[in-house]
This record gives structure tokens, sequence and C-alpha cells, in this order.
């Protein structure tokens, strides 16, 4: 509970809309008595060419893949939605149903960077932004606006993990254990100081739609604890990362390197998707009926 000298503090989230990741992170901090979430940023899936383009990056074996669990996710949210009478305190809610809920503002943007939305941010007088598994690259003007910074949950093992879809090249690498990482963003990529990471273990039967639940949870768990620090007027630890070249930075996968993962992983299970949607979560706040 936040102590009578403390107020929690005014963070805008950084959404990507339709991240199973990101939907957990922004459930998490939305019941975090230590966050008031004041605005969201929400980036939209990519545009239908970039979506083709990628489509044919990665082939398209894959592609549908994704497609196929995008939709079951989206199923999935419905039913909850639907049957929130009787399932509410066992369901995940996507961002904006939160949103709406909350009565909080959403500036949905394809560029962080761009003035109107750094103007939307600045407007919410920020004392802290969280970057909640999101998909764009922060530029200086919006790392400069919260009083305290910006703080990002990585998918990863810093400084091992740089880059994107971790919870898939850690399973594609048969690594034994997976992690996540809280960090301070700073005009680098996944190079800023580290606050506080975690680690699982990699079941041989994981997939990587687990590892990114299992990363998610443990990444609002570690933002929640950061943001009670910081309202009591504490100090984070702040641990500099090494940027020697012995680190990989990984991107988007392509077709080969999805080839190699499905020889031995699964990429999700519906059940799992299920499971992970209809989890406990409580909130802090009462919704209005769906």
């Amino acid at each position: 509970m936040t102590s009578a000298d403390s107020r929690p503090l005014r963070a805008v989230i950084l959404y990507s809309a339709g991240h199973a990741g990101s939907a957990i992170v922004l459930n998490m901090l939305d019941e975090a008595p230590d966050i008031e979430i004041v605005g969201i940023v929400r980036a939209p899936p990519l545009k239908n060419k970039n979506l083709r383009a990628e489509m044919r990056r990665m082939g398209w074996r894959f592609s549908w893949l994704l497609l196929w669990q995008r939709l079951v996710q989206m199923i999935t949210f419905a039913l909850a939605i639907l049957l929130r009478p009787w399932l509410w305190k066992k369901t995940l809610l996507p961002g904006w149903y939160l949103a709406q809920a909350g009565k909080i503002p959403v500036r949905k943007c394809r560029n962080v960077n761009h003035p109107a939305t750094e103007a939307f941010i600045r407007d919410k007088q920020p004392d802290i932004i969280i970057s909640a598994f999101f998909n764009r690259i922060l530029k200086p003007n919006i790392i400069a606006i919260p009083r305290l910074g910006v703080l990002n949950i990585h998918p990863g093992w810093l400084p091992d993990y740089k880059g994107v879809m971790n919870y898939f090249w850690v399973l594609k690498n048969n690594d034994a254990r997976a992690g996540v990482t809280l960090h301070w963003i700073n005009e680098g990529i996944d190079t800023g100081d580290i606050v506080s990471r975690r680690s699982f273990i990699i079941h041989p039967d994981t997939t990587q739609h687990q590892v990114l639940v299992k990363a998610a949870t443990l990444g609002g768990r570690l933002a929640a604890s950061a943001a009670r620090k910081l309202a009591r007027g504490e100090a984070l630890p702040a641990l500099p990362q090494s940027h020697d070249d012995s680190h990989a930075y990984y991107g988007m996968p392509d077709e080969k390197d999805f080839d190699a993962y499905f020889k031995t992983r699964r990429f999700f299970r519906i059940r799992d998707v299920v499971a992970a949607a209809l989890r406990r979560w409580r909130r802090k706040r009462t919704l209005p009926p769906a």
C-alpha cells in the first residue's frame, strides 16, 4: 500500500496493440497501488503493405501461424468480456477495454516520436513512462519528458539478449533458462542501466507463448516493485551494462530461423493462450458491464 507521505506515480504506459505481453503488463500496472495511469500511447499493428513484406520475409507458414495465434487471442478476449459477469475476476482484459473502463486517455500512433504524441505525453505531466513490450524506438524528445525517466520491461536477460522476440530466440538457442529485465531507457537500444532481472526455467515442452507470458508476468511485478520504491522516494539500483561485442543483438527471425525452431518446438498451444487470458487478475477499479 502507498504510504501516507507518498503518492502514486503518474505514469504513461507505452502499449503494443494485440500483444499478449503488453496486455498482461497493462493489467498488472492497472492494479498497482503505487501507479496512476494517466495516459496510454498505443502502437497499432503494422500497416498492410509492411505486413505483407514481413510475411514474405518470415515465410508463409509462420506468418499464418502468427495470424492464427492472434485470432485465438482475440476470440478469447471477446469471450472473456462477454462472460465477465461470471468470470471477471479471472480474465485478462485487452488494453482498449481497460482504458475505456478507467477513462484513461489514449493516443494511437505509428510514430511515438511525432510532435503530436510528444504533446500528448507532456500534457499528462508523467512522473514516469513505462514501456510495456512496446514495439517502437524512443528518441530523446520523448525520453526527456518524465520527471524520473523511462523504464522498459524487456523480455530477455540483458545484456545477453538485446533486440526483439527474445522469447523466441532463447528457445531456438536451446537455453536452459529465459529471463526478463527492467531497465532505464537511454538513447541506445536495450543499453540502459539495469534496475532488476529475473530468470526462470525452460522445460522441454515450453512454447514461446509460455515464455512470453512468464516474462510479462515477472516484468509486471518488477515494474510494480520499482514504482513502489520510487513513490516512497527511494533510489532504484542502476547496474551499467557492458557494451562489448560478446553480447548479440537479435533481430526479427526469418524463415530459416523459424524452420529450425519448428524442428524441436511448438510455437503456441490454444490451451495456453486461453489459460493466460483466464488466469486470476484482480482489479483496483470497478469495471462497467460489458
